[in-house]
């Protein structure tokens, strides 16, 4: 989200550009865990979730996959992708050995990136396992359980695997291998609470809102929220002093759009593609 009209009393004084103390917990959080930095992994899935973006050795043979190989066809088309989407300099020699090379060099790096990363090698276990979780639609909607081999071309395109299916195929790859795949210290959560009581305290904290009133104030909720101006009586008065004021990404903003804004919808985002071309939220919503 970007900005907000909140009503609040005329003589409403928080400071502008400072967070309202409503919205920040209080109590301290937990320490992050040291064992696992994190993570929630225990040592062994740890190891594995860095093997899944090639962030840790790894060698397709250790899930039974083939590397691939430069002269693959998915790794060539993507390879023609990337070049083409350059095809302005290398139409500039005139020569059509020179997009080959490239095209070939492309790849033969494509090749060794993917060859690092267990995301693209896939055991059939894994891939059972993403089928067994309902996460692989694009092949199972008519009952079909896809092979590994089509999986791991598959993952080359577009968005591939997410973070759930990293998680699904190292827990399933932890029982396969009988070590456990949550952190013993944080038992998954990734911080560590200094007391039960502590714990209870944050998480049963809930915001406050300021309090309401006739007066007219824009808010900002990129972060936890709070005012960027001043609490006016009425729209007009708002509207003027974010023209000569703000500074902001809402900086430009017509003195009729904030005053759309503010007595229409009162929320924005931050900004929205229109026609292909970014406008600041506030605009764009006082547009349509």
């Amino acid at each position: 989200m970007g900005r907000q009209v909140k009503r609040v009393p005329l003589d409403f004084d928080w400071p502008i550009n400072e967070t309202w103390k409503g919205y920040l917990n209080p109590h301290p959080h937990a320490d992050q865990c040291e064992a696992c930095q994190g993570s929630g992994y225990s040592p062994e899935a740890k190891i594995m979730a860095d093997e899944w973006y090639g962030q840790a050795p790894f060698l397709p043979a250790l899930t039974g996959s083939i590397p691939f190989m430069a002269e693959h066809e998915c790794v060539k088309r993507m390879a023609e992708r990337n070049v083409s989407s350059n095809e302005p300099f290398y139409k500039q020699f005139h020569f059509t050995t020179v997009r080959e090379t490239a095209v070939l060099c492309e790849a033969y790096r494509l090749a060794l990136l993917f060859n690092k990363s267990w995301s693209h090698h896939l055991s059939q276990e894994d891939v059972d396992a993403l089928t067994d979780a309902g996460r692989l639609m694009e092949f199972t909607l008519n009952g079909y359980r896809p092979t590994a081999d089509e999986v791991n071309e598959w993952s080359l395109f577009g968005f591939g695997h997410d973070a759930i299916n990293q998680w699904i195929c190292i827990k399933a790859r932890c029982r396969r291998e009988g070590v456990p795949h949550l952190c013993k210290k944080c038992d998954g959560d990734g911080h560590v609470w200094a007391s039960d009581d502590a714990k209870t305290l944050y998480e049963s904290w809930e915001r406050q809102d300021p309090p309401e009133g006739p007066g007219y104030q824009i808010w900002q909720t990129v972060s936890e929220g709070g005012p960027v101006s001043p609490v006016f009586a009425n729209p007009g008065d708002l509207a003027s002093w974010m023209v000569n004021n703000d500074d902001s990404a809402t900086e430009g903003t017509a003195y009729k759009q904030w005053l759309k804004f503010i007595n229409g919808p009162g929320v924005a985002p931050s900004g929205i593609l229109v026609n292909g071309r970014y406008k600041n939220g506030v605009a764009a919503v006082a547009d349509q």
